[in-house]
Parts: structure tokens; sequence; C-alpha cells
């Protein structure tokens, strides 16, 4: 293994298959209901005129639950390939990238190359990375720019602390909170307590951390000072649903038992945790012969504080521990190259091919059933058949976002988004409501079946009205006389 990683072309095979993992059939796969159907419409949204560019739109309702620098990425990737989920995908494939480069500039400073280049293998086949590099989410980005972030401060200690590469710190830590806010400070609190725990007077003198914080929130809250001027009823949006509420754990039912991310871990860390037991098992004897603080490395820090933090704090979802994910991968290359058998590219090779074989069947499968999955289908499927149909506009009974993105702006649904979610002063507008838009032919609904809703009752029910199975959706034509004389009028100013 130590031969690996002291040339140029050892690093060219490794980016290029990474890339090649990474975008294999990226963009074949439809959008998931429903997080990644949200954010490719508000990104779509971002690019119409009558739209402002720091107004973050679902469906034509203002959605304010992240600052909106992934959205503006996305769009981006609409301009250069196209309005489809390769462009949809194009922050968080982006954010896998910048978490592979932070990890492995971090690791090369402080370890040296081979142990940079095995970090990077490492990270760019744990199966928890790999997995939201290719789903649409800020957190992807958000741990992109926070790897970077953390690699500017080992570069800024390798430097003797100048402002010059400290700035780079400044901007990547900004950047990350144009992406997600707060969570920012979490990965910022696991180094600051490696630096004032373990560390020395030249780790604090690359941090600067009094300095850094403030300039941090500084250059973080512009948007929400924009956003909070135009829409003062979301102060308690912000400060008590987005803040207070995710750490009681009260918020969209995402409250879990405190071993929550056991399990994650244990899958998201495939499949390399299991040969890093190994390695820790054999080097049991010598690291308990170790003073503790040469054993807390920053990137162990940074794991347990993320671990422990989100374990205790209320809230609980998959992606919270994500910003961690590749200094795990830094902590299992280290324990890798640390053991003279596990080292060995004749182990190292065939288990990151291996993985990669596994990824790379089970998105060329995923494709077949993406309309089954319940409410993470696809409906791309389902706005193709419609179209086939020539379909002029579509009711639904359920708020699908993709519908939207898929079909174009002939979408109508029964109900906006939860009201939390944007300034309720704000009336939704063409989308919503289906007693507002008259009945013409060419109209079409989709109706979700596992949710029994009575808006489309009476398509449902008439036996004159053909009605096609698309996965777990049926869809049909809606006739003037079923949906004049039995669809109940519903208007979406209540």
């Amino acid at each position: 293994m130590s031969r690996l990683g002291n040339h140029t072309s050892h690093w060219i095979v490794l980016g290029a298959f990474l890339v090649a993992i990474f975008l294999f059939q990226l963009g074949t796969r439809g959008l998931n209901e429903p997080d990644e159907a949200r954010y490719a419409n508000i990104a779509l949204e971002a690019l119409e005129m009558d739209h402002p560019w720091w107004e973050p739109q679902l469906a034509d309702v203002g959605h304010y639950d992240k600052p909106p620098l992934t959205y503006w990425i996305s769009a981006l990737g609409y301009e250069i390939f196209g309005v489809n989920a390769w462009g949809a995908r194009l922050p968080s494939f982006l954010g896998a990238l910048l978490a592979l480069i932070g990890v492995g500039w971090m690791a090369f400073r402080r370890y040296g190359a081979p142990e940079a280049w095995l970090a990077v293998l490492v990270a760019g086949t744990l199966f928890q990375i790999w997995v939201w590099g290719r789903l649409l989410s800020c957190d992807m980005l958000l741990a992109g720019w926070c790897a970077l972030a953390i690699a500017a401060w080992e570069e800024t200690r390798h430097r003797g602390g100048g402002f010059a590469a400290w700035t780079l710190q400044v901007l990547f830590w900004s950047l990350a909170g144009w992406t997600k806010a707060t969570p920012v400070l979490v990965p910022m609190l696991g180094l600051a307590i490696y630096v004032y725990a373990v560390g020395n007077a030249e780790d604090r003198r690359a941090l600067k951390l009094p300095l850094l914080l403030p300039l941090v929130i500084l250059f973080s809250i512009p948007w929400y000072i924009i956003i909070l001027e135009e829409h003062p009823r979301l102060y308690d949006f912000f400060f008590h649903r987005e803040l207070v509420q995710r750490i009681s754990g009260h918020i969209e039912g995402r409250a879990g038992p405190i071993y929550y991310y056991i399990p994650l871990c244990l899958l998201g860390w495939l499949p390399w945790w299991p040969l890093a037991t190994a390695a820790l098992v054999r080097q049991w004897t010598r690291l308990r012969q170790e003073n503790w603080r040469a054993l807390l490395s920053p990137g162990l820090c940074l794991v347990l504080t993320g671990f422990c933090l989100f374990s205790f704090v209320g809230s609980k979802h998959a992606t919270y521990l994500l910003p961690f994910a590749p200094w795990a991968a830094l902590e299992i290359s280290r324990l890798l190259s640390r053991d003279s058998l596990l080292r060995r590219p004749a182990v190292i090779l065939p288990v990151a091919g291996l993985a990669a074989a596994v990824y790379l069947i089970c998105v060329s499968l995923i494709p077949a059933r993406e309309d089954r999955m319940s409410m993470h289908s696809s409906l791309r499927q389902v706005a193709e058949v419609l179209r086939q149909h020539h379909a002029g506009a579509i009711y639904s009974d359920h708020f699908w976002p993709s519908l939207e993105f898929y079909f174009g702006e002939q979408v109508h649904f029964a109900d906006p988004p939860p009201v939390e979610t944007y300034d309720a002063a704000d009336t939704p507008r063409h989308h919503f409501g289906f007693g507002d838009h008259p009945l013409q032919p060419g109209h079409w609904f989709v109706h979700y079946r596992k949710v029994n809703d009575p808006e489309l009752q009476p398509c449902l029910n008439d036996p004159r009205i053909p009605k096609i199975v698309v996965g777990d959706f049926i869809i049909g034509p809606m006739t003037e006389p079923t949906f004049a004389s039995d669809m109940p009028t519903r208007s979406h100013l209540r």
C-alpha cells in the first residue's frame, strides 16, 4: 500500500474510477418523492423570469426550509445539461467530489500521499457517501463544503497560521451556511473540541475560532435578513420550527431512539467497517499503551462529536451524520494503513472493486422499480404515459412536486404544501384547488392508490372512464359530465 498514491498515475486512475461510479446512470433514474422532486422543482422555478432569484418557490409558493445555494446549483445544472435529472443532481455530485477533495487534502497535509490516496478510495466507495452523492439534497453539498473547510484549517496549520490560507476556512464554512444554515455549526464544534481539548497553540492559531465564528455567521445570514424583511411572519418558522423543534425532535415525526444512528452507521460505512474492525482488534494491544491524546485525531473527534450530539438531540434523520462520513472514512483508512496485512493492495483493491460492482448493479436494477416505491416513487413514467395520451392538464389528489417537473405548468393539486413551509400570508396560486380550474378536453387525473382522498372518487368510481395503472398510481381522463356534476368544488382560498 505504501507505493500507491506516490505517483500521479495512481491518482488519475483513482479519480477516473470514482467519477465513473458516481456518474454511472446518474440521470437515468427518476426523481424520488418527496425530497428530490421538491428540490428539483424549486430549482426549476428559479429559472422563471417572474420569480426573484433569492425567493425559493415550490409550485409558485414560497418555500423557505433551506438557504438557496443548492437550488441555484441545480438551476446551473439545468442550464448546462438541460432540465433533467442529470442537471438536478449536480449539487450532490459536486458535494461528493468536494468531500473527496477535502478528505484527501486533509490527509495529504497531515499523513502523507499514500494515506491520502487510501482515504479518498475508502471515502469514495463508502456506501453512505456514494448513495447521497447520487440523491438530490443539500446534505452532500453541505458535507463537501465542511470537508473543504476542515482541510483548509489543516492547510492553514501547515502554513504557520497565516491569514491567506485562513480566509479559505471562512469561505468554505460560509458556503456551508448558505447550503444548510445551523447544521454547519456541528462539524465546526467537532473541530473546535479537538483544537481546544487535544490540540496545541499551533492548532488554535490556525483556527482562530473567536474571529472565524462571527465572520461565518455574518456571511451566512444575509439571505435570512432579506427573507425576514419581506416576510416578517416567518420569524416563528425560522426560530421555532427550524431551530427549536429540530432539536426537540417534534418536527415531521423525526423523533427516534438514542441508538438510531448505530444501524445507519453499520450500513452506511460498508464495506469498510468490518475490515477496520479487524484492524482494530489486531492493533488493540498496541493502541491501549498509547496516550489518549495521541489517539484522538481531528477526524475521530469530528465523528464522535457528530454521532453523540445527534444521538442525544431529539430530531433524527438519516442525513444528519453525512458531514462526518468523510472523516469516518479517514479514520478507517488510518487503521488499515497501520496494519501490515490489511493495507496490502491485494486486500484493499478487491474490496473497493466489489463494492463498486454491487453499487453499479443496484443502480442498473432500480429504474425498473422506480414507480413502485410507494411514497418514494418516481412520477416520471406517469408523466410519460400522460404525454403519450396527449394530456393537456393534470389533476392530482396528492401533492407530487415531480409532476410539474416532468409534465410542465399544467399541473393542479388538491392541496398546497404544508402551511408551515411558506408564508401563510401568500395565497397559493394556480397550481392548487380543483374547483378554480374549468375542465376541458384533454384533462387527466392522477390518483395515488395508497391514499383515499375524496377529490377524485367520482372519476375513480365512474365505469365510463378508462383507467391506467402505472405502478402505485391510477391515471385516467376526466369527462366533463362526471367532473361537473360529481366533483366537489374546492377553492384554495380557504
